[in-house]
């Protein structure tokens, strides 16, 4: 089956199936993507990794649309919803944290297999949903975030306990399509400087990746490019493929 992904901006993208559409960590919609899948009579599934607010915008709580919208949030956007939303027939909401598993029965829209939740090295959850087009991690701000400073090593050791976590998790799985992720989405931060990449080669050292989609780049859009020249050198197996989205509304059809 095939997906498709729509970069948004910053960590917000698109990932878009015949039967549903998933939209992770939507802040600013500049080329109004979303709005096209208002009244499309597809589910449409949001799912938020934490609530700093460049990935937390809370007007997709007021997203129209013609059939169920559901919200997967990361427990701490809990404050920020007025309780008579929850009540809403028209929207389902799931609040998450680091070990959170939500399967295709609780969760009921198609194309869906299940969802589990890991941790991040700054706020809220990461995610690795499995679909019937494959596997898809959305890191939210796990990453290797190394200032350079006397944090950096506990923030390091941190970040690979995580991606122990989502190895082991990825070889346990039943679903054949676990390994290798199909897609990942990785902070690689321009303020991170000569550091920026280390998060995204310590991703695909540990977990097997089809393509790499680097996100959160803050101002960093010419980063992805010396990525993928960086990845080419070392001997991985499967070699990702590096996939430099830096503007809004750009589309890549994955087969």
């Amino acid at each position: 089956m095939s997906a498709k992904i729509i970069y948004l901006n910053h960590s917000g993208f698109v990932v878009e199936l015949e039967q549903a559409v998933f939209i992770f960590d939507l802040f600013t919609d500049p080329a109004k993507v979303v709005a096209d899948y208002e009244m499309s009579g597809r589910p449409v599934v949001f799912l938020v990794s934490h609530n700093h607010y460049d990935h937390w915008n809370q007007d997709i709580l007021d997203f129209d649309n013609s059939v169920i919208t559901t919200y997967i949030l990361d427990e701490g956007c809990r404050k920020d919803i007025d309780a008579a939303r929850l009540t809403d027939s028209r929207r389902r909401y799931h609040f998450v944290h680091p070990g959170s598993k939500l399967t295709g029965e609780t969760v009921a829209v198609p194309g869906f297999r299940d969802l589990r939740c890991f941790g991040s090295t700054d706020a809220g959850v990461s995610f690795l949903l499995q679909t019937e087009a494959g596997s898809f991690f959305h890191a939210g701000d796990l990453n290797d975030w190394d200032w350079q400073d006397e944090a950096s090593q506990q923030v390091r050791s941190a970040y690979q306990l995580q991606l122990d976590a989502i190895h082991r998790y990825l070889l346990a799985s039943a679903q054949p399509e676990a390994l290798p992720v199909k897609v990942a989405f990785v902070p690689l931060d321009a303020r991170l400087e000569e550091k920026a990449s280390c998060g995204c080669v310590m991703f695909v050292k540990e977990i097997p990746t089809a393509y790499l989609i680097p996100m959160h780049l803050n101002g960093g859009e010419h980063l992805p490019q010396l990525l993928a020249d960086t990845l080419k050198k070392l001997p991985l197996q499967p070699a990702p493929q590096v996939l430099c989205m830096t503007v809004p509304g750009e589309p890549f059809q994955l087969n």
